[in-house]
């Protein structure tokens, strides 16, 4: 079962994605999660939108490099082989990871942090 705290991250991701990181509001990320809007539920959970993306980059390299060692356990038969597992993981990741992608690739160089 998802906490709020994961629902929200969710839902600002997407939002980010679909409205910019700017044009996302953290009223309109309380809303999609059914959280009262400006009321303070984002707060509970997330101190800024700025937060969750920092979160959500830590999650995306923390999680790569967990795949990627995973694969180096298994005995593969070939080099090739094994660059093949990777590269599928490495597509398959960011594509689970397509909103911070597009974030990233939008609104990146105006994220002083990021």
């Amino acid at each position: 079962m998802k906490t709020t705290s994961d629902e929200i991250y969710e839902a600002a991701l997407r939002l980010f994605a679909e409205k910019g990181y700017k044009g996302a509001s953290i009223g309109a990320i309380e809303e999609a999660v059914g959280l009262a809007p400006r009321a303070g539920g984002f707060y509970r959970h997330f101190s800024s939108k700025e937060d969750i993306l920092l979160l959500a980059m830590d999650r995306y390299a923390a999680e790569l490099i967990d795949e990627i060692e995973a694969l180096k356990q298994i005995d593969m038969p070939s080099p090739r082989e094994e660059m093949e597992k990777i590269a599928i993981a490495v597509r398959d990741h960011a594509w689970r990871h397509r909103h911070l992608r597009v974030v990233l690739r939008q609104d990146g160089r105006a994220l002083p942090k990021v």
